[in-house]
């Protein structure tokens, strides 16, 4: 590890490079008053409670294809995942609150992670695709502050679990 500044100009310690561990999350997190409204919009979405008072929707594949209807078109080409389905659905919950969209996918220690926010219906940041801190600056918009942790990733407790399907599981008792 080695000091790094920050975007605001601050001094923090970063990995150089992601840890050779896999990676794979896809999700959005959101407040926990708009990830109320999320639930009663879509019942079928799993929320899990994260730190700062922020929720996590993990999006697997299968649960975006029970969930969202398929499309023809193409969501914005930073994304895998983000279908205009997905988009749609996280534009319009976005005027109650901001919504932070995120994929990453490092494998054995390369890769990236790319991240939008939707705020009052509309895009407020990105699509921001990069190896590290795009997810953090995604965070801040929201609110999510560093505190005493290296970064907002760790703040909101996004590393307790390094794939979409672990997050899942803790919903489903395994």
């Amino acid at each position: 590890m080695r000091p790094e500044p920050d975007v605001r100009g601050e001094l923090s310690i970063h990995l150089t490079k992601p840890p050779f561990m896999g990676h794979s999350v896809t999700g959005f997190i959101a407040s926990s008053e708009t990830a109320a409204l999320a639930l009663v919009a879509e019942p079928r979405l799993r929320g899990f409670s994260l730190e700062q008072a922020a929720v996590l929707f993990p999006l697997s594949n299968d649960l975006i294809d029970e969930i969202f209807p398929p499309s023809r078109d193409r969501g914005p080409a930073e994304f895998t995942y983000l279908s205009p389905p997905v988009m749609e659905f996280l534009l319009a919950l976005s005027v109650h609150g901001p919504i932070a969209y995120f994929e990453t996918e490092y494998h054995g220690g390369t890769g990236d992670q790319v991240a939008v926010v939707f705020r009052g219906g509309q895009v407020a940041y990105g699509p921001r695709r990069g190896e590290i801190g795009p997810i953090n600056e995604a965070l801040r918009l929201l609110g999510i502050e560093r505190l005493t942790q290296s970064d907002e990733f760790q703040a909101v407790g996004l590393w307790r679990h390094r794939f979409t399907e672990e997050w899942l599981e803790l919903d489903a008792g395994k």
